[in-house]
């Protein structure tokens, strides 16, 4: 458990609970910091270039023995990129109980989780950060541990990115790309 949380001390995640430091201070995860390009000695391996306007500025990395652990969750699947920065992780759980572990250690850790739109998801949202739990189907989910510029990866409108708007006064980034909800 004190893995994940040394983990995710890095995330930049707390509002309102107490714990050792604010966890917007550290912001980044396995030694990446959000926002900045990966430091010298960070060996990074190109994982997915997608195709599609969005693609165009993100890609997703994997970390060749990365020893990022994840309070026994294992190590980040991917670590990703936009305009050249990193914004943040995932890691899929590929069983109900890693779901339930990792939902467990985050409530333990940030306190309740609040409901995302998509069914099955929650989120626990700080001033520079979030991170988002999902349940994909009846076996599987995803854990996202991410700077706020990785709402611009959302495909979907969530709570989280309507939360951060009204909240922190996040708005998409401008990389160039149309906004996905320009009325907003």
């Amino acid at each position: 458990m004190n893995v994940l949380l040394t983990g995710l001390l890095g995330a930049g995640m707390l509002l309102g609970v107490t714990a050792p430091f604010r966890l917007d201070e550290a912001g980044g995860v396995g030694g990446l910091r959000f926002g900045e390009p990966a430091g010298p000695g960070v060996v990074l391996t190109s994982r997915f270039n997608g195709v599609g306007k969005r693609w165009r500025t993100t890609t997703l990395y994997s970390r060749p023995g990365d020893t990022t652990r994840l309070g026994g969750l294992g190590a980040p699947d991917a670590y990703w990129f936009r305009a050249n920065r990193f914004i943040g992780i995932d890691k899929m759980l590929s069983s109900p109980g890693a779901i339930q572990q990792a939902y467990q250690l985050l409530t333990a850790q940030y306190g309740p989780a609040r409901p995302d739109t998509v069914p099955d998801s929650w989120y626990w949202l700080g001033q520079r950060s979030y991170i988002l739990l999902e349940k994909t189907d009846k076996k599987r989910g995803f854990l996202f541990i991410a700077s706020l510029g990785m709402l611009n990866e959302q495909v979907h409108e969530t709570a989280v990115r309507a939360r951060a708007r009204r909240l922190l006064g996040w708005r998409p980034d401008s990389l160039g790309l149309p906004r996905q909800y320009p009325n907003r």
